[in-house]
């Protein structure tokens, strides 16, 4: 009879709730716009850079190696040796170099995870490029009269390697040859070890200002880091990359950390090379692609993702350069003779996704046989009827 009256009492009593603690949900910040728009080609060269993201940021966190430019004629531009002013105003960044960029430069952008918003928490890394606009003029080239060395040369790559504001040439060969300013030429008297040298890209490798290079051999022969001093002047890093017979490489952050990393096309896999930062690369451990590749370039999207592209041999290829996210359209400029051209474009899932990669194997029929510009539309993906991973994709002129 107690308990019964105790547990009527009980039940008429006010209920008392307690407050709960105040929480924050911590959301990483992420890029809404930036400017110049990804892979746009019409960029003013004395462009800013700026970057919006979806809520405050920290500007104590932001400076020129967590928000990386690499102007790929000239270098990264950190201070020293290139002045740049970096801001930061609530949501968004703005970057302003001293000097202007050079007229058809292309520029890889890189905002870091280390940039952070106001709680502290990492923001999503995002990677991507445009160019700036060259000046109209003359499309009419004529003979400068210039016959520079006797040496054989595969590839030549073109920088302003000792900062005096022209672009200057290195071959894959290992001859440097420096701009008088007017387009006259002089040999540098380098002569480096680059033997069985197939192809060299230009960047700024160890994030000191200047361009490095990047160079992958033929003959089952190792690729090898040059460093710049500065001044235009190379010095072998020691480094003997792979063991594999190496035709093309490409030159971009693809894990999105600031520096310049390599994907390099050889004949048994490709291969991704990651950089930390100064100039010393270490093999992913990816063999991806064809068995045999003689071409590979790097799409950045409009997104965090860097796609793919590889392409088999084919002696009629003049170039492949895919504008925009390979996930629509594609503009694809080639030269072909009789023969399909063929090439794989590599799609990386994203991380939250349980997608696996996925891939397409793209022909371009041999109609096409003479320099082309085709827009390639997913839409339009047919079957060809020559097994489940090989398709047909209708091409339209653009």
């Amino acid at each position: 009879m107690q308990h019964r009256r105790t547990a009527r009492q009980r039940a008429t009593e006010p209920v008392v709730l307690e407050p709960l603690e105040r929480r924050l949900l911590f959301t990483a910040a992420v890029i809404t716009s930036v400017n110049p728009l990804a892979n746009s080609h019409t960029a003013p060269v004395g462009t800013d850079i700026t970057a919006t993201y979806d809520q405050n940021i920290d500007g104590g966190m932001v400076n020129d190696q967590t928000f990386a430019v690499h102007a790929m004629f000239t270098g990264q531009i950190v201070d020293p040796p290139h002045g740049n002013a970096i801001s930061v105003v609530g949501d968004t960044i703005t970057f302003n170099g001293d000097n202007d960029f050079k007229p058809g430069e292309t520029a890889h952008v890189i905002a870091t995870a280390e940039i952070e918003n106001l709680l502290a928490e990492p923001s999503q890394r995002r990677v991507w490029e445009f160019r700036t606009m060259a000046s109209g003029s003359s499309s009419d080239f004529s003979d400068s009269g210039q016959s520079l060395g006797n040496h054989r040369s595969d590839s030549v790559a073109l920088g302003d390697l000792d900062r005096d504001g022209d672009l200057d040439a290195l071959t894959a060969g290992g001859r440097v040859w420096f701009n008088d300013g007017t387009g006259s030429f002089k040999d540098s008297s380098q002569n480096l070890s680059t033997t069985f040298g197939q192809h060299v890209a230009l960047g700024d490798l160890d994030s000191d200002g200047d361009l490095d290079a990047f160079v992958v051999r033929s003959q089952s022969q190792g690729s090898l880091v040059l460093l710049n001093n500065g001044t235009g002047h190379f010095a072998d890093s020691g480094q003997n990359l792979g063991d594999h017979t190496s035709f093309d490489l490409a030159v971009g952050d693809l894990d999105g950390d600031g520096d310049l990393d390599t994907l390099v096309a050889n004949i048994k896999g490709n291969r991704v090379w990651i950089n930390d930062g100064s100039g010393n690369f270490v093999d992913s451990n990816q063999a991806i692609g064809f068995y045999h590749s003689s071409r590979v370039n790097l799409c950045r999207d409009a997104v965090t993702r860097v796609d793919l592209i590889f392409i088999k041999p084919h002696p009629h290829i003049v170039q492949l350069q895919p504008v925009g996210d390979i996930s629509g359209d594609v503009v694809v400029r080639a030269a072909v003779a009789q023969e399909d051209i063929e090439f794989k474009i590599v799609r990386h899932a994203p991380p939250s996704s349980n997608e696996h990669e996925r891939s397409r194997l793209v022909v371009i029929p041999s109609v096409y046989r003479t320099r082309v510009l085709a827009r390639i539309s997913a839409i339009e993906e047919v079957e060809r009827g020559v097994g489940p991973e090989r398709r047909e994709l209708k091409l339209q002129r653009v």
